[in-house]
C-alpha cells in the first residue's frame, strides 16, 4: 500500500477504533475483542501465525516480518452473493445501510490522518483510478481497452477537478455483496418502507417463501477517509455484477435506499456515473495487472467475466439516460 510499518499499524488501530465506534452506536458491524495480550491487535511473527492458523502460515511472508491479527465477534448469517437471483428489496436495504454507515461515521472525533493516507497511497482507492492507463498492456480486448481509456479520461476531466466540492468522510471502501450479511431471522438492523419496495420485486428461485434482511456488514480492512460518492461508486461497481434480472433496476433500488437516509448533493449525482465506470475500469485493469504478477492467485480473476460485460453495458448509455434509470434526476 505504500505505507510504512508504523503508519500501517496506526491504520489498523484506527480501523479497530472505528469498528467499535460503529458497533457501539448500533451499526451491524463486527465488534473487536481484546486478545490475550490485552490489546485489540496482536502482532504475530511467521512462527506464531503458523501455530494459530495453518492458512495464515501458507500466505507469503509480509514485508514487515509480522502479521497483525484482530479478533472479531462473529455475525451469523450468509453473504448476499449466495442468493440467485438477489431480490431487489435487498438492494434498497444495502443502499440504506451504506448511508447509515456514512452518517454514523460522522460522529467519530478521532484523528483520521492514517485513513487519509490509505486513500492517498493505495492504488486500489478511487483517487488513483486515473493511473490505470499506465497498465493497459494487460488488457488484450481492444474494444474493452478503448472503453477503459475513454472512461479514465472522463474521470480525469469530470471528477478530479470537482473533488473540493465533494463531501468527504469515513468510507467502508469495499462495500460489496460478499461483505454484506443477510439473515432470514426476525432480527434485523433496518427495514425499508414498503412503499419503496412495491415495484419490480423478484423472488428467490431456490427459496421462494423466505424473506431475508441485511443483518451485518463485514471486512473493514479497506476503511479509509475519502469522498462519500467514491464509496457509493465502489459499491455500485460490485452491485452491477450481481445475479439480478436487470442491473439498472437494482442500482435504482440501491440509490433509493441510500437517498432515503442521506440525500446526495447535486455535484455527487453529477459525478457518480463517471466514478462508477472508473471503478469498474480500475477493477478490471488492476486485477489483470496483479494476476500477471501472481498468476497462481485465481481469486483475482473471479469476476473477470462479469466486469467487462457490465462496463460495456453502462458505456452504451449516455449519462442522462443512466441518471434517469438510476433515479438521480430528482
Amino acid at each position: 500500500m505504500g505505507l510504512i510499518n508504523g503508519t500501517l499499524f496506526e491504520l489498523c488501530n484506527k480501523q479497530v477504533e472505528l469498528m467499535r465506534h460503529l458497533h457501539h452506536r448500533g451499526f451491524c458491524s463486527p465488534n473487536p475483542v481484546v486478545a490475550a495480550n490485552g490489546h485489540y491487535i496482536w502482532r504475530l511473527n511467521m512462527v506464531e501465525a503458523g501455530l494459530i492458523n495453518e492458512m495464515i502460515a501458507d500466505l507469503s511472508p509480509p514485508e514487515n516480518g509480522f502479521f497483525m491479527v484482530t479478533l472479531l465477534e462473529f455475525i451469523p448469517g450468509r453473504i448476499l452473493s449466495s442468493l440467485h437471483p438477489v431480490p431487489y428489496y435487498l438492494f434498497y436495504e444495502a443502499g440504506q445501510m451504506l448511508a447509515r454507515l456514512h452518517e454514523l461515521a460522522k460522529t467519530y472525533e478521532g484523528d483520521s490522518q492514517p485513513l487519509k493516507e490509505l486513500s492517498n497511497n493505495s492504488y486500489w482507492s478511487l483517487e488513483q483510478a486515473g493511473e490505470v492507463s499506465n497498465y493497459m498492456e494487460v488488457v488484450t480486448d481492444e474494444e474493452l481497452s478503448s472503453i477503459i481509456l475513454q472512461v479514465v479520461i472522463r474521470f480525469k476531466e469530470n471528477v478530479l477537478p470537482r473533488l473540493s466540492d465533494l463531501p468527504s468522510g469515513i468510507i467502508h471502501g469495499d462495500y460489496n455483496d460478499d461483505n454484506i450479511i443477510i439473515s432470514s431471522s426476525s432480527e434485523q438492523c433496518i427495514t425499508p418502507s414498503s412503499s419503496e419496495l412495491n415495484d419490480e420485486v423478484n423472488v428467490i428461485d431456490s427459496e421462494p417463501s423466505v424473506r431475508f434482511s441485511i443483518t451485518g456488514v463485514i471486512d473493514f480492512s479497506d476503511m479509509s477517509h475519502s469522498y462519500l460518492v467514491f464509496d457509493i461508486a465502489k459499491a455500485l461497481s460490485f452491485m452491477v455484477i450481481t445475479d439480478v434480472p436487470d442491473i439498472m433496476v437494482a442500482v435504482k433500488h440501491f440509490m433509493n435506499g441510500y437517498s432515503s437516509s442521506r440525500e446526495l448533493l447535486q455535484v455527487e449525482k453529477d459525478v457518480l456515473i463517471s466514478c462508477t465506470m472508473a471503478s469498474l475500469a480500475q477493477n478490471i485493469v488492476l486485477a489483470l495487472k496483479d494476476y500477471s504478477i501472481n498468476p497462481g492467485n485465481s481469486y483475482l480473476l473471479a469476476s473477470m467475466d462479469d466486469y467487462p460485460v457490465a462496463l460495456k453495458k453502462l458505456f452504451q448509455h449516455t449519462d442522462d439516460e443512466l441518471m434517469t434509470m438510476w433515479n438521480l434526476c430528482q
